[in-house]
Parts: structure tokens; sequence; C-alpha cells
């Protein structure tokens, strides 16, 4: 029995995402779905809009066979380690087929050239891209001038300016980069976006973006019918019992708080702080107090605001670059965290304790003492993330601490 993977955030689930998983299963003919999900914090540096097991039990109604967790240190880092995080666990089940994805154009050939590339590093890249580096262009910005600098002549009209502007396109490079350095058998399968741009704010494209759908429970517009039925009915319930939705814009006493157990120099040591922001970020705080606010006062041409939020979401939650070396995070994540599952695939739950090279979680109170380092390590400061992050629920009468222990494993029955 074939299964393919997603890695997915779904903040929220919305009608872009049910389409990919019907094209999964209609590309790969794949009887099981896995989902590799962000938890409570996603990738462009901000918490999730609700949380994960709300999440899930979206993915879940959409069809999705079983959900396993993307641990927090992956799911904030850059597109690279996100991707490789992800990759990793879906390698590490042993049952995964495929991997489908989506990305603005269906242009595999193109993608897999550059995550050879970027793979390999080849001295005329790496010489390229220390060149554009020095004259003051971003990375992303540099990268894509140091891959046309190596493919231009296999591939002489491609703009990799425009083709890796997108994030999505970024993340599909990454995941074949990924594939390659875990020399992984998974068949990279890719499936061209038909809903709104990663960013645009449109509600009205008959697919609306995941950040339009954001944008638009900010403004308490009218979103429900940008999401399928089913999900649709879970957010309206979650909203009315005030279990979202979260916004990062009400952190800002968190993160300044956080930002006051500094100075500028043991800002060196977040996670992702590149030389000298750390400088201006402490500049720019002593008249901002907004966090929305302080992004835009930092982010430039050189340092995007994914980047900045990411940066910013590192002190929030004290990820430093001395603790990521301590849970091997260049490695990739260390035990297999199923959120939930469909019942009637459970068989899946057999097939995955038996073939994965990594432990399987299901009950974390239960099986935390007899995971060895650093997952033990790793799941504490994932525990404490997600306490921080169930503090900023509109309803305080439905927050309770350790809810990484408490929660039972969701299991939707169709």
């Amino acid at each position: 029995m074939a299964a393919a993977g997603i890695i997915c955030e779904y903040n929220p689930f919305h009608k872009g995402h049910l389409y990919h998983i019907e094209q999964t299963r209609l590309l790969t003919g794949a009887d099981d779905i896995i989902c590799v999900m962000s938890g409570n914090y996603v990738q462009r540096g901000e918490p999730a809009i609700l949380d994960k097991w709300l999440r899930t039990s979206m993915a879940l109604e959409a069809g999705a066979s079983l959900v396993l967790e993307l641990p927090t240190y992956y799911a904030c880092a850059s597109a690279e380690f996100f991707a490789f995080g992800a990759v990793s666990l879906l390698q590490h089940t042993g049952i995964t087929d495929f991997l489908c994805f989506g990305c603005e154009e269906d242009r595999s050939h193109i993608f897999q050239a550059a995550a050879a590339v970027l793979y390999e590093e080849p001295a005329p890249y790496r010489s390229a891209l220390k060149t554009y580096l020095s004259q003051g262009f971003g990375f992303a910005a540099a990268r894509a001038r140091a891959l046309h600098h190596c493919l231009s002549q296999q591939y002489p009209n491609v703009n990799w300016q425009s083709l890796i502007e997108h994030p999505n396109n970024i993340l599909a490079m990454e995941y074949y980069k990924a594939l390659l350095r875990l020399h992984s058998p998974i068949q990279p399968v890719p499936v061209q976006r038909m809903s709104g741009g990663y960013s645009d704010p449109d509600l009205n494209h008959s697919m609306p973006s995941a950040s339009a759908i954001r944008l638009g429970l900010a403004r308490n517009e009218d979103i429900l019918s940008c999401l399928p039925p089913m999900t649709a009915i879970t957010l309206q319930d979650a909203i009315s019992q005030g279990l979202g939705p979260v916004f990062f814009s009400d952190w800002s006493a968190d993160f300044y708080y956080a930002l006051s157990q500094h100075t500028p120099k043991t800002l060196h040591s977040i996670a992702d702080m590149a030389e000298g922001l750390e400088n201006r970020l402490f500049r720019q705080a002593k008249t901002i107090w907004n966090l929305d606010e302080l992004v835009a006062a930092i982010s430039c041409k050189r340092y995007p605001y994914a980047r900045i939020r990411r940066i910013l979401l590192n002190i929030l939650l004290n990820i430093s670059q001395e603790r990521r070396q301590q849970l091997s995070f260049a490695e990739g994540p260390a035990y297999l965290r199923i959120l939930g599952f469909r019942k009637e695939r459970e068989g899946l739950l057999h097939r995955l304790s038996q073939s994965a090279s990594l432990p399987v979680i299901t009950n974390l109170a239960r099986q935390f003492s007899s995971l060895d380092e650093p997952a033990r390590s790793m799941l504490e400061d994932e525990i404490r993330f997600t306490d921080l992050y169930m503090g900023h629920m509109p309803n305080k009468a439905k927050v309770r601490r350790g809810l990484d222990l408490t929660q039972p494993l969701l299991i939707w029955r169709s």
C-alpha cells in the first residue's frame, strides 16, 4: 500500500489545501496521506492562527490519514532546515513512497538541477555567492544570481530571480535538496498551485491564500466561504469557544520582556541572528513598542520580513544557536510524534511502528522517560513553547498548562 507525504502548516486549512490532497491522491494513487505539520509556530516566524490539535482535526476531516508534528525548532527555521526536518521525518517513517508539494509552476527538472547545485555547492557557485553577498545582496537574491551563474548555459531562458522569489518554489528546491542529502528513495511529485499567490491578500480568488484568510480574520471579515465546509465548521466552533484566532501582533508584551533579558552582545547567541542586526534591533526597540511595527522598521532588502520575524520569534522562545547544537539540530528530528489519525486507517499505525527508524510517540506522558537525548530535551522545550502559545488563547478559562502531556491522540471517526 502506497503512502504519500505532504509537508504543511494548514494555517488555516483552506480550499487550496483540499485541492492539494485530492491531487496528491490522483497523481500518486496513494492509499494513505501522511501530513508533516508545523506545530503551534510556523515558518513565517509567527504563532499559528489555531493550535496544532485544531489544525490536525482539520487535516483529518479533509482526508489525511495521519498527522505528524514538525518540531518547533524546524517549523520556525529557514526554508533549508524546515524542509530538511520535515523530509527527514517522512524518511524515518520507512513507509513514505512520495512527497507531494505545491509550487507556483511545475518545472521539476529545473528545481532538480538547482537542488543539485545547492546540495553539492561546486566552487563556481560558492565563488559567485560570495561575490554577490559582498555586493550587498540579500542571501536569497545572491543565491538566485549564483544559480544563474552556474546554470545559465543549461537553462538560458530561466529567470532565476523571478523563479525563486516565491516561497513555495524556494521550498520545492529545498525539498529536492533534502531528498538528495538523505539519499532518499521518496519520489518528489510537484503540484502546481491553483490558489492565490502565497502572500496575495485578495479574498476574491476561487482559492484564496492562507495569508488572505488570516488577514480577513484580523479584520473580522467573513472568511468561512473560503474554507471547505467541514473545516469552516471547526474554525467557527473554535472561535466561538475562544480557542482562536491567535495573532502575533498581540505578543508584543511577551517579546519586549524577552528582549529586556538581553544586551546586544548576548543577542549574538540567538539562532539566525546576523552580524550587526542586533544593534539595529535594539536601536529601533527603544522607540517602537509594537511587534509588527518593529518588524517593518528592521526589515530591509538584505533582511526580509520573514527572516526578521523568525529572529524575533527565536528571541521570544529563547532559541539559541548553542541550544540547537545541544539538540543535534543539524541531524534532524529525533522522534516521530503523532498528533492524530483516521480510525479507518489504523493499520497505517501498525506499519509505521514496524518500519520507523525513530521512536514513534503516541502518548508523550507515558513514553517521555523512555526516550533518549536529544528527544527528551527537544520535547521539554516543545512543552514550554505550547504553554506560552496557549497563554494567548482569547478565552483564558480554556487554557491548561502541560497540554502536550495531557491532550489525547486525536482519532477521527468518519
